[in-house]
């Protein structure tokens, strides 16, 4: 007998992050020294919005999260190569159709995100509420 998955919900993205590591930036950015500033700096994802660096997006459809084939969603989302990340080859990704930026599930700790053309990894600093 096999046991249903759970539905793929955005609570298992709530909480606060910090973050600690570059994965890689783009042309777009503002190179090291924008990735660096990013270096310690806090996420918060609740159900109603995400807080980051100062920004906060609150998507008036809500959250939705689906599995993705993390290595052609990586490509067209930030333009990196899965092996660079740590992801696994299928996860889930938050995303909202307002366009707060996609999140990647990495495991129960850790998450992976976009801001400005860097790519950085971020690690749970809170539990989830």
């Amino acid at each position: 007998m096999h046991a249903l998955a759970a539905p793929a919900t955005p609570h298992a993205f709530y909480g606060t992050w910090t973050v600690t590591d570059v994965v890689g930036y783009s042309d777009i950015s503002d190179g090291i020294p924008a990735a660096r500033r990013l270096l310690g700096q806090k996420i918060t994802i609740t159900r109603r919005e995400i807080t980051f660096d100062g920004d906060t997006c609150r998507p008036h459809a809500g959250f939705t999260v689906t599995s993705v084939d993390t290595a052609s969603k990586l490509q067209s989302t930030y333009q990196v190569n899965r092996t660079d990340t740590g992801l696994p080859p299928r996860t889930l990704f938050l995303d909202s159709a307002e366009g707060c930026g996609g999140i990647f599930r990495m495991d129960a700790h850790r998450i992976l995100f976009g801001r400005f053309g860097v790519v950085v990894r971020a690690v749970s600093s809170q539990p989830s509420p």
